[in-house]
């Protein structure tokens, strides 16, 4: 175990500066927002507000996913990954470190958004809900889907560096299907909507009753096996 966290602050050591950047730019964003809409009419400052949070929750997805990528990548641009593969270690610890790593920055940046969300609503009640009232069951549904996404991430790039001469087309190709994987799943009878649901539940097509769990049970499964996969082909197929 001091070995797996040895890994581990290696890995949030070299997040640690983006980590810092993306948090301090959110914190500014939602500032300068609030200083700047401060003089605006009620209409110019929703729609500001609009745009903003729009744009901080997208950079929030999008950022964990890119490290997905660039964590792994990195090792073998700086040359690190002889030392790191060397190390006396199960390459399991390596995996489940960096995956550790890219959801912590996830839920970090998750949490300066939300927190700036609030705080423009708190300050500014006139303000039009972006995030929507999200049940904890949904929001429990959202994240096993975004780590599909994490997962999907890292699988293709391990498998695109296992063949070396299609990289990046292998690393591309996968990212797409296994991304998509759950949704093809979903779309099975057994998945859908039942008629009980509200207008609200089917515009935000997440299963509810009895088909959300059996949703939840398919997501956790798919990331598991994402993560048994990524780690085999670091064992077996990726070598120095």
């Amino acid at each position: 175990m001091r070995q797996f966290n040895r890994l581990l602050a290696t890995d949030f050591r070299n997040v640690r500066n983006l980590l810092v950047i993306v948090a301090a730019i959110i914190v500014v964003a939602h500032v300068a927002f609030l200083i700047a809409t401060g003089s605006m009419s009620e209409t110019s400052a929703n729609g500001w507000f609009v745009a903003v949070n729009g744009l901080i929750i997208g950079t929030v997805v999008i950022v964990p996913i890119v490290l997905s990528f660039t964590i792994w990548s990195k090792e073998w641009e700086l040359n690190t990954h002889y030392v790191l593969f060397s190390l006396p270690v199960p390459r399991w610890y390596i995996l489940l470190s960096k995956l550790i790593v890219v959801v912590s920055v996830f839920l970090t940046l998750c949490a300066f958004a939300v927190f700036g969300y609030f705080m423009d609503i708190s300050l500014h009640r006139n303000f039009p809900e972006l995030i929507g009232n999200l049940s904890g069951k949904n929001v429990f549904y959202e994240f096993l889907n975004y780590l599909v996404a994490v997962n999907s991430a890292m699988l293709g790039y391990l498998a695109g560096k296992s063949l070396p001469k299609l990289r990046g087309l292998v690393t591309f190709i996968l990212f797409i299907a296994l991304v998509n994987i759950p949704n093809y799943i979903m779309g099975f009878p057994i998945f859908t909507v039942r008629h009980s649901a509200t207008q609200a539940a089917r515009s935000a097509a997440i299963p509810l009753d009895q088909s959300y769990w059996t949703a939840i049970i398919v997501l956790l499964l798919v990331n598991l096996l994402y993560i048994v996969a990524s780690g085999v082909i670091l064992k077996k197929r990726i070598e120095l």
